[in-house]
């Protein structure tokens, strides 16, 4: 299996998430960066109620122990259809990783 930083691999995030899958989500897109820090899911549901669900399943999974969800987004596609965003790891976006202070106010 292909590894990951901390030890994880590649394997062992995806069968983190199928053990603790959500009977009625389906994944359209997972993203793993290589150290295994940044993860993305993309899916969708018809019930919204699930969607938190997951967040708690997750937390069950070992694999995920440590694990800070950033970013939680849910969608509505159509009538029935709802999307939604997990997102986890450190990623510089925008100004909130930047170094901000002033060149004066270093010492």
């Amino acid at each position: 299996a292909q590894g990951l930083g901390s030890g994880l691999t590649f394997s062992s995030l995806f069968q983190g998430l199928s053990n603790r899958h959500v009977v009625g989500t389906w994944y359209n897109s997972i993203k793993i960066d290589k150290s295994g820090a940044y993860l993305t899911l993309d899916g969708f549901t018809i019930k919204p109620d699930l969607v938190p669900q997951i967040l708690i399943e997750m937390q069950k999974e070992p694999v995920f122990d440590g694990r800070i969800f950033n970013q939680f987004k849910i969608d509505r596609v159509d009538e029935k259809k709802l999307s939604f965003h997990i997102e986890t790891g450190l990623q510089a976006t925008d100004d909130t990783d930047k170094d901000t202070t002033k060149e004066g106010d270093k010492e």
